[in-house]
């Protein structure tokens, strides 16, 4: 009977120490699209690679110490890592619940995809857990380190907040300014141009959105069927066969022609309300046209290319 507790406080602990992981990231780093409504997406998801460490591991690692960690007190290894998973994961199911609820059944189905990737990880964790027995520590290691742990991790998410917070977002739009194909940002302007359109303002929503689905994000999003992901492109419409459709379709359907073209007092607000009415949006695309008012090389370069073939 103590083997049985002690092997459901072993995954419980785990999974608990994992989600505690994910809940300080959401909460200090970094304010962006998606830092603001509580993920660290567009940070970790800059390339595949970066994504799958940030999204895999952790659940591998903590699968893994619960298992061995049973092991140990000669418990019950699989109780413990699906323990784990289960406290991890719940995050997923509800996510994925709500989504069928509001009718978003891409976004569903991506929760889902995601939960049967991490939960078969963190079996396979449990079933080569003898593997990771090196790196885990002894329970009565564990414990006497838990405090110090504690005070260590509280310092270091004080001097990120107050160190990285401030310049993050902005840092995080310049990137992504940097990041788009520049043929994508000219095809933007010219368009915006030729409709007397404020060119700051598809450019501004453009670099949000790619802060949102960097480029290897797009190109495998046109492998799923539609039915499953029906919007594609840097603008993420419905229907868009890629990039440059989405552009052409958001312009249709959110760009009205009355913008104005000369540079407004007010950034238009209205304007990036209507595309997404998210706040956690507006207030990065107001944040990513104040970056193009302030850097003027970003326009001057596409106002000089504009000209050309």
């Amino acid at each position: 009977m103590r083997e049985l507790a002690y092997s459901a406080l072993s995954g419980l602990f785990c999974g608990l120490v994992l989600n505690v992981l994910y809940t300080c990231l959401k909460h200090v780093w970094p304010q962006n699209y998606f830092g603001l409504s509580g993920s660290v997406d567009p940070v970790v998801s800059r390339n595949m690679g970066r994504w799958g460490a940030f999204r895999l591991i952790p659940p591998v690692l903590a699968s893994a110490s619960a298992a061995v960690t049973a092991d140990r007190i000669d418990g019950y290894p699989w109780l413990a890592a699906g323990l784990a998973a289960l406290v991890h994961l719940q995050r997923l199911i509800r996510a994925a619940i709500s989504d069928l609820q509001r009718g978003r059944n891409s976004r569903a189905a991506g929760h889902l995809a995601l939960l049967a990737l991490v939960a078969s990880l963190m079996a396979l964790a449990a079933l080569f857990r003898d593997a990771f027995s090196g790196i885990v520590p002894d329970p009565r290691e564990l414990v006497s380190n838990i405090w110090a742990g504690f005070l260590a991790a509280l310092g270091a998410v004080y001097i990120q907040q107050i160190v990285l917070l401030r310049h993050k977002p902005r840092d995080l739009l310049r990137t992504s300014f940097a990041e788009m194909p520049f043929r994508l940002q000219l095809y933007a302007f010219r368009k915006a141009r030729a409709a007397g359109i404020d060119p700051r303002v598809p450019l501004a929503v453009m670099a949000v959105e790619n802060l949102q689905r960097p480029p290897w994000i797009r190109r495998l999003e046109r492998l799923v069927p539609r039915k499953l992901k029906p919007t594609r492109g840097i603008m993420q419409q419905p229907g868009a066969t890629d990039d440059c459709d989405s552009i052409d379709r958001a312009f249709a359907r959110y760009f009205a022609s009355e913008l104005p073209a000369a540079p407004s007092a007010f950034p238009p607000m209205g304007t990036f309300e209507r595309y997404n009415s998210s706040e956690h949006f507006v207030a990065l695309a107001l944040g990513a046209y104040e970056v193009l008012e302030e850097d003027g090389a970003i326009l001057t370069q596409l106002d000089a290319a504009s000209d050309g073939p």
